[in-house]
């Protein structure tokens, strides 16, 4: 049997209707933060806003960017641990802009051999489905549901296939 060492994720957000999500192929060696810039990308973000990811297994677990304090003994940092390990116990909910709570959750769906990709190309879009979000439109009763873009998968593939060519580089993106 071939190694599987790709998964494939589900990221959608939550409480958004029609529904919005994507389908994304990365290594089991991505790290949180790099998994941050891929979703920021994939839903049309900047990258402007906090964010965390929030594991909820046997007990919560929280990973923030690096550059603050440990708050808590439960808080880890992004760019220190793989997604992985905890994708395999179950989703992982990311939350983008504390104020606007744009809520992901994250499954992964199933792992795949390399000879079983579509693409040599890691990460890449398989599918997805609803546009974009504005920024900043989701405060109190203010959100109303604007579209920022539709869902262009080719379009996506060449800005993960840009990410995945500038490497580190990247992590610092910001729109």
């Amino acid at each position: 049997m071939a190694d599987e060492s790709i998964m494939q994720l589900r990221i959608q957000l939550t409480d958004v209707h029609p529904p919005v999500w994507r389908r994304i192929l990365v290594s089991t060696t991505i790290r949180y933060d790099q998994l941050n810039i891929i979703i920021q990308l994939a839903f049309g973000w900047t990258n402007s806003h906090l964010h965390s990811f929030v594991v909820a297994h046997d007990h919560p677990i929280q990973y923030l960017p690096e550059g603050g304090e440990d708050y808590f003994s439960n808080t880890r940092f992004t760019n220190e641990y793989l997604i992985y390990p905890d994708l395999k116990l179950g989703s992982v909910t990311y939350t983008y802009d504390f104020g606007d709570n744009w809520e992901h959750k994250i499954k992964l769906e199933k792992m795949l051999s390399v000879d079983e990709l579509p693409s040599s190309q890691l990460p890449y879009c398989i599918g997805g489905r609803g546009a974009t979000r504005m920024e900043d439109t989701r405060i109190g009763d203010s959100y109303n549901g604007e579209a920022n873009m539709p869902f262009d998968k080719e379009g996506l593939n060449e800005l993960l296939d840009e990410y995945a060519t500038a490497g580190e580089m990247l992590l610092e993106y910001d729109g």
